[in-house]
């Protein structure tokens, strides 16, 4: 992401302001304006580069959460916002969030609204939480909105949180397995290299091309972990582009067991997000553009972003979901009897909890396809190895007799 410096002016009052905000393009940043309804006067790259007020790191998610709960909880008793920041900010919070939370009270004593004082700091706070907060001013239910987002970040931290859980035990295999073939290659192998080589070219087939991979990670392994090294840079910058993204995205989709976990959590986030900003009256073209970059896959936001255009011309959510593939059925009918009924919101909240299991239930399914075909993977190496070294000793043997 870049960091662009921007002076835009209020589109309600004209007032002038001033910020950094991060996106990959102009353009993007252009767009993130208009949703914090700002006319922009000038956009260009900020000097230097850095991103969010100072260059500032982003702060932890689980330190936001909790500031996040605490200041709703300070609000609903009616301490003043500045006083509870003031508070929050000095309960031993130094670091990256004591300073965070001073520059914010800061801005909020100097009269900005707390969602501009939020969107000075794209690196700490999302779209979804400035979105929230800003329909939480308007409608004055501000200590509502704060909870409504330590929830929502509670839930999606929650569902990350089994998702990595239950990938810790394949991870450890593949590192498990790497490293033991690794070893393998590099340290055991070659003490029977020469052995293996005077016995000419009675050597089988399988033998010599391990002893052929064995001598070319003894002999150039720095080379090869250089170019693997330079290769996963490269490919890692490929797929940081639009284009690289659709193409990961897409074709992880496509893997079993693996696609559909994917796409069960891709589509609860999107229920989630969107049901969490209507709630807080955030309206639904806003709304869905928030949603659309919450996602988290390019396919499915791709998908979204066609919905928007559809409700942009007026038609109801349902028509423009059921169009594309991405959408289940079921998921559809919901949207749509929930349009019918006026309880939208509520709908996608509901649906978000009914992914949020399938997500489970899909990552055992992935994990028990998975897990033996690693161990299959694992032992096939190993055995090879196994045979391919033993393959001379049995020759021998039979040539003797």
């Amino acid at each position: 992401m870049q960091t662009f410096s921007y002076i835009a002016r209020r589109a309600a009052s004209g007032e002038r302001v001033e910020g950094q905000l991060s996106a990959d393009t102009e353009r993007a940043a252009l767009e993130a304006l208009d949703r914090m309804e700002l006319l922009p006067v000038e956009v260009a790259p900020a000097a230097g580069g850095a991103v969010g007020a100072g260059g500032r790191r982003r702060v932890s998610r689980g330190e936001l959460t909790l500031v996040f709960r605490q200041l709703a909880d300070l609000l609903r008793v009616g301490v003043p916002i500045t006083r509870a920041l003031q508070t929050l900010g000095g309960e031993g919070k130094r670091g990256e969030v004591g300073r965070l939370l001073d520059e914010i009270r800061a801005d909020v004593t100097g009269g900005k609204p707390l969602s501009e004082a939020m969107a000075r700091h794209p690196r700490a706070f999302d779209p979804l939480a400035i979105g929230i907060v800003r329909a939480g001013e308007a409608g004055g239910f501000l200590d509502e909105a704060l909870s409504r987002i330590s929830t929502f970040r509670e839930r999606d931290e929650a569902l990350r949180s089994r998702i990595r859980a239950a990938l810790t035990y394949p991870a450890f295999l593949c590192v498990l397995g790497v490293g033991v073939v690794t070893y393998l290659m590099v340290f055991f192998i070659p003490r029977f290299t020469q052995i293996f080589k005077d016995m000419g070219k009675g050597l089988p087939g399988p033998t010599k091309v391990l002893i052929g991979v064995s001598d070319a990670l003894a002999t150039h392994g720095l080379l090869i972990l250089a170019g693997l090294v330079v290769g996963g840079f490269l490919a890692g910058r490929a797929l940081r582009t639009d284009a690289g993204r659709a193409w990961r995205d897409r074709t992880l989709l496509r893997v079993p067991g693996l696609g559909p976990m994917l796409r069960k959590t891709a589509l609860s986030r999107f229920c989630r997000v969107l049901g969490t900003l209507l709630k807080s009256g955030v309206p639904i073209l806003d709304a869905l553009a928030i949603a659309r970059d919450a996602v988290g896959n390019a396919v499915v936001a791709g998908a979204v972003e066609k919905a928007t255009e559809g409700v942009r011309e007026g038609r109801p959510l349902a028509g423009p979901l059921a169009a594309s593939p991405v959408f289940p059925r079921t998921l559809v009918d919901m949207v749509e009897v929930g349009e019918e009924a006026g309880n939208l919101e509520i709908v996608l909240v509901d649906a978000a909890e009914v992914y949020d299991g399938e997500v489970d239930r899909a990552v055992k399914v992935f994990l028990s396809l998975l897990e033996p075909v690693l161990l299959v993977l694992m032992g096939a190496l190993v055995g090879f190895i196994v045979i391919a070294m033993l393959l001379p000793i049995f020759t021998l043997n039979a040539a003797i007799k």
